[in-house]
């Protein structure tokens, strides 16, 4: 591992990288998603590849070598709790908030990767430790997982985005560890709300505007105002309510659109004093807030916070702790006689019985001798290897006996393959079978186009074809892309997918 990272941000509209050096930016890089004027018919794995694609064309095109990565996540997927338990031992911790933590999350712990931190409290009454816990459900974290390893990313961290903000705030001094904030991010049709207490997120919400239209400064512009005011009182409220002890000391305030008629509503109707993210950060066209966030992420390097959270360690296992025989027990005797003779009869036994298996084997080896002579005499004369290889050449046979039902339910879907075939995909191998009194089908295929993202849409568009071809719908429920990956032939690059159908 070097000296340099990247940091990489899933922004709501925009893929934000930032390669540093020694916590020193070297270069940043913001993508806009690209937009489709239909929706895609393509599920399950159309947004992967297509982040895919763009993540691994801005990597190539802009020559970025370096490979370490630690990438901040969308905070609307962040699952967070805070509750108390008592203090136990470091060995003993994660069972107590294992259990704790089932009480407090509306799935089952297993769907979810995790991390926690812990606080003590002072109370003279009991010993107690707050546990601040952030999940996210593993169908989602692997996606990103998926996107950064398919770009040939080495992943170091996984952590939401909030705490990649956080950390840049205590690295640059504009918060204390102990102060209470929030962070309030408007644009045209989205707003969201971080409330951070000591050091940790303790409350995220996301909300959707309705569009601001031509006119931002008409009813749509009040109308959003309204709507903000309404969101920060609300979730202020649910924060006293829960966390009764504490209050917002201060409030960071971003928007992408007119913050100045915004900013002067706030400060009528909201006590709590408001300060300009872009003010506190410097942020510039070529340096925004999104930037920012990947930057903040790559600091874990040589910045630690307490309330550092890695969701890429999947702590949804327990780690057995290895038993300590480093102190020596006494010897007893007893045991030791006892044992003995266990292993003496144990062996006596074991010679017995394959005294007995011997003279089984060598009658049935006579038995096998008197009937040779009835074999056909090019099978009597036959070794064992040869033998084999008859049996191997007639199960062959009997197995296409045995298959022939599925040829002729196979035979439709053959004849619409043909015409299923964009240009640049072709079928390498076709694999079918039974699978739990079904038919099961596999094709396995290459894309080449000199536009290498492009092979990535090329097999989406194959997916669709065979979903929604009337031969392939009847007759299977599942049609899913198992997988995908890069491949060489020869000089060219290609990209290796299977479909499985079930």
């Amino acid at each position: 591992m070097g000296n340099k990272f990247l940091g990489i941000n899933f922004g709501v509209d925009a893929l934000d990288i930032v390669e540093v050096e020694k916590s020193n930016i070297i270069r940043n890089y913001r993508v806009a998603y690209e937009t489709e004027g239909q929706e895609s018919n393509i599920v399950e794995v159309t947004d992967e590849i297509k982040l895919t694609a763009l993540l691994q064309k801005t990597i190539r095109t802009n020559n970025i070598e370096t490979r370490d990565v630690i990438a901040a996540l969308p905070s609307e997927d962040v699952l967070l709790r805070s509750f108390l338990i008592p203090q136990v031992s470091k060995t003993e911790m994660q069972s107590a908030i294992e259990f704790e933590s089932r009480k407090f999350i509306p799935f089952k712990l297993e769907e979810i990767y995790f991390d926690f931190a812990t606080q003590k409290l002072k109370d003279p009454k009991a010993a107690r430790l707050k546990c601040s816990f952030a999940g996210m459900k593993k169908t989602i974290l692997d996606k990103f997982q998926y996107i950064l390893e398919q770009s040939n990313l080495r992943i170091l961290y996984l952590e939401p985005v909030s705490f990649s903000l956080l950390r840049l705030f205590l690295f640059k001094k504009v918060i204390k560890p102990d102060e209470t904030i929030a962070i309030v991010e408007v644009s045209a049709e989205r707003g969201s709300i971080c409330i951070i207490e000591r050091g940790f997120p303790q409350l995220i919400r996301d909300f959707k505007f309705r569009h601001l239209g031509s006119d931002p400064r008409g009813a749509d512009m009040v109308s959003l105002i309204s709507r903000l005011k309404n969101e920060i009182h609300v979730s202020f409220d649910y924060y006293s309510r829960q966390f009764s002890d504490s209050s917002v000391n201060k409030i960071f305030f971003h928007s992408k659109e007119d913050t100045s008629e915004m900013l002067g509503n706030l400060k009528n109707e909201i006590d709590t004093p408001i300060e300009l993210i872009t003010n506190t950060l410097e942020i510039t066209d070529d340096f925004d807030l999104g930037s920012f966030k990947a930057y903040g992420s790559t600091l874990r390097q040589s910045f630690r916070s307490q309330s550092d959270i890695n969701l890429y360690r999947k702590r949804d296992v327990l780690e057995e702790k290895p038993r300590d025989f480093s102190e020596d027990e006494p010897i007893d005797y007893q045991i030791v006689i006892r044992v003995g003779i266990f292993a003496v009869a144990f062996i006596v036994l074991i010679l017995l019985s394959n005294f007995v298996r011997g003279f089984s084997v060598s009658s049935k080896l006579k038995k096998i001798e008197s009937l040779k002579s009835q074999l056909d005499p090019k099978y009597a004369m036959a070794n064992i290897k040869q033998l084999e290889r008859l049996k191997t050449e007639f199960e062959k046979k009997l197995k296409v006996f045995e298959e022939l039902h599925f040829d002729r339910s196979i035979t439709p879907i053959l004849n619409s393959l043909v015409h299923l075939m964009p240009d640049g995909v072709w079928i390498s191998e076709l694999n079918y079978g039974e699978s739990t009194g079904a038919l099961a089908f596999e094709i396995n295929g290459y894309a080449y186009l000199e536009d290498e993202p492009e092979q990535l849409n090329a097999i989406n568009n194959f997916l669709s074809l065979v979903k929604n071809n009337t031969e392939f719908k009847t007759k299977f429920k599942s049609i899913v892309l198992s997988n995908i990956s890069q491949a060489a032939i020869e000089q060219w690059r290609v990209s290796k997918f299977l479909i499985k159908c079930k």
